[in-house]
């Protein structure tokens, strides 16, 4: 090693935090990851009317797509039924687009 390489490797050794995590091992995200998608006016007017229907259903003022959507992800995670259904509507949308 050079002289040069060998006082920078040791002045960067000194800067480390003897008690940090090694890296690419960092704290586990805990702020919500925004995710947005583009729908079809068609689709959006029929998801609207669908969520403004359960809405009522539920007797509650309304309800906001994003939590429609989050519920929607929770099913698809822990269903296996809801994963079926989503994985035919896929497999349609594939052949026939």
């Amino acid at each position: 090693m050079t002289s040069r390489t060998n006082r920078m490797t040791v002045a960067g050794a000194s800067r480390m935090n003897k008690d940090a995590t090694a890296p690419g091992t960092s704290a586990v995200r805990t702020k919500p990851i925004r995710v947005t998608v583009d729908l079809d006016p068609a689709l959006y007017r029929r998801v609207k009317g669908w969520a403004e229907s359960i809405a009522v259903d539920l007797d509650v003022p309304s309800m906001p797509l994003g939590k429609l959507f989050r519920a929607l992800a929770e099913g698809l995670a822990d269903d296996p039924a809801v994963a079926i259904a989503v994985t035919r509507i896929l497999q349609h949308n594939s052949v026939t687009q």
